[in-house]
């Protein structure tokens, strides 16, 4: 069974109330106006409480519930921040769609098991003062101590996003196009896997040109551990990669690899200084963290850097 609410098409074999045999009109023009009323009441109780949470104005589209699949749709969301009217909304998504999964009828529990995002469009200004446009959330006291792993979805996915930053006090504009991120849990499981990236971004600082960039990193998380296996950044023609762990959140111990690859090439035409040599720059290493054994006691060991550097086909000879 679904329910299709505003805006109402009544097409052949999905009408909303469909029934066997002919309805006269006045029931009909009843039935659309009690869907129309309904779909209005839900649209603005999901307003309200999404104000409450964000602060911001929250304005959505459309709602469509599909009982059969215990889904409901929202279209056309957007999140208006503390930006001028005339500017675009902090938040702007096409769709976003949240699924449910009962788990209990007797006891009326049902959890969220899917959360899908299309096409999210974030603008984050910073003015002069280095106040943004982001609102202001109420602040809320609860004594709820719910994880994460314990809250049952077990599938998120964010895609086709796009970010824009302006920064008028640095001054620094940045755009990332083609976002997503993706992670899922395994059936009673509670270990998460993920991927995260983006495409075609851009950096610039002042007048300087920009510098494009991508992203990908595959990680996953557990109650006792994150993995992080790699994160791989392209930036112009040199790449940065990192891999590592973290452990036991409370006192997270960390360790991790990472190699440095710079081109000179990107940085000539980056910072506008064509005296720079061409040549190849890597800085490979690993490091580890714990913290102390107490709150003013001594270290065990804090972090260990341990690294190379290696300069290779230089033009001319570089002090280090």
């Amino acid at each position: 069974m679904e329910f299709r609410l505003r805006p109402f098409h009544i097409t052949p074999g999905d009408e909303p109330f469909a029934e066997s045999g002919a309805l006269s009109g006045a029931v009909m023009s009843w039935k659309r106006k009690l869907a129309i009323a309904l779909h209005d009441y839900v649209v603005a109780k999901i307003e309200q409480r999404a104000r409450a949470a964000t602060g911001g104005c929250v304005q959505i589209e459309n709602f469509v519930l599909h009982l059969s699949t215990l889904t409901a749709d929202a279209c056309g969301i957007t999140l208006r921040g503390t930006e001028p009217t005339s500017s675009p909304p902090l938040v702007r998504a096409d769709q976003l769609t949240v699924r449910l999964k009962i788990l209990s009828l007797w006891r009326r529990k049902v959890n969220l098991n899917q959360i899908i995002l299309r096409h999210p469009v974030v603008n984050l200004l910073v003015g002069k003062d280095g106040t943004t446009n982001l609102p202001s959330p109420p602040r809320k006291r609860t004594d709820s101590s719910t994880s994460v792993f314990d809250r049952g979805i077990q599938h998120f996915l964010l895609t086709n996003g796009e970010i824009y930053y302006h920064d008028v006090k640095r001054p620094l504009d940045l755009e990332l196009h083609d976002v997503k991120l993706e992670i899922k849990s395994e059936l009673a499981s509670n270990r998460y896997d993920g991927t995260i990236s983006y495409r075609n971004g851009h950096l610039q600082y002042c007048d300087a040109k920009p510098l494009a960039h991508d992203l990908h990193a595959s990680f996953n998380a557990s109650p006792s551990e994150f993995m992080l296996k790699p994160l791989v950044l392209t930036i112009a023609s040199s790449i940065i990669q990192l891999e590592g762990n973290v452990r036991n959140y409370s006192g997270p111990v960390t360790d991790a690899t990472y190699k440095i690859t710079i081109h000179t090439q990107d940085s000539q035409s980056v910072l506008k200084i064509p005296s720079i040599p061409p040549g190849t720059i890597t800085l490979a290493g690993s490091l580890r963290y714990e913290p102390p054994k107490s709150a003013g006691g001594e270290s065990r060991g804090d972090s260990k850097p341990d690294q190379s550097l290696l300069l290779r086909d230089f033009e001319r000879e570089i002090p280090v």
